[in-house]
């Protein structure tokens, strides 16, 4: 154990640690199929947690090629972050953050090649019967990188496009704390239309999707107030 850590192993050359609160995370990912039997939750948990993981290792493999000590991988209970030791120049950092998102929408670009059509053609249920785990998983990874990715685009702190704004924002503003409070402003105006997004367009409630962009905001007036 390290710092409530634990040292699971290697991916490539880049170590794996797991929170304890990743709990919450797997309590999340079960939420997400417990209507199902058995086996598609198992299916459809690994999708989640690989799709978090090669996320990280985007963040992780680009560190590495600039050199960063001390690179690492946490999965934690909003999903996992990349750590490393010292702080690269504004291009080397933002190029650092932006391979997660971008790992996840060509994992889920080179999902759709190998399965042309595979999440219309499963929400449709038009999958032959022995193919339905395979076309199954396939789904679930292709719409978790597409998620995660669209979401880490969003300017929203802490998330991958919330530290480009305030990389983006200490680099232009003289002041740290006046490039704080623009990042601040720009994870309000992020969060506003994250909510409205998951409201209008895809839930129509206020629910579970809600109470994770309020925490999201809570952490970013936390961190950059």
């Amino acid at each position: 154990m390290d710092g409530g850590k634990q040292y699971v192993g290697h991916l490539f050359t880049v170590p794996v640690y797991v929170g304890l609160e990743a709990l919450f995370l797997l309590f999340f990912a079960y939420r997400q199929y417990q209507v199902l039997d058995a086996v598609h939750i198992l299916l459809g948990v690994t999708a989640i947690i690989l799709v978090i993981l090669l996320h990280e290792l985007g963040h992780a493999l680009v560190a590495q090629a600039f050199k960063m000590p001390g690179v690492a991988i946490t999965i934690s209970a909003m999903g996992g972050y990349c750590s490393y030791q010292g702080s690269p120049p504004p291009g080397k950092k933002i190029l650092i953050t932006v391979s997660g998102p971008l790992t996840n929408f060509l994992l889920a670009g080179a999902t759709y090649l190998v399965f042309p059509g595979v999440c219309y053609d499963y929400l449709q249920g038009y999958l032959p019967p022995q193919d339905q785990l395979t076309y199954f998983f396939a789904a679930s990874f292709f719409l978790w990188n597409l998620f995660l990715g669209c979401l880490n685009s969003f300017p929203l702190y802490p998330l991958d496009g919330g530290q480009v704004a305030l990389t983006l924002c200490t680099t232009f503003c003289r002041r740290l704390d006046t490039a704080k409070h623009v990042a601040l402003i720009i994870s309000v105006i992020a969060a506003t239309a994250m909510a409205c997004v998951d409201y209008f367009l895809l839930s129509h409630t206020l629910g579970w999707n809600t109470l994770v962009i309020g925490f999201l905001l809570y952490t970013a007036f936390m961190s950059l107030r």
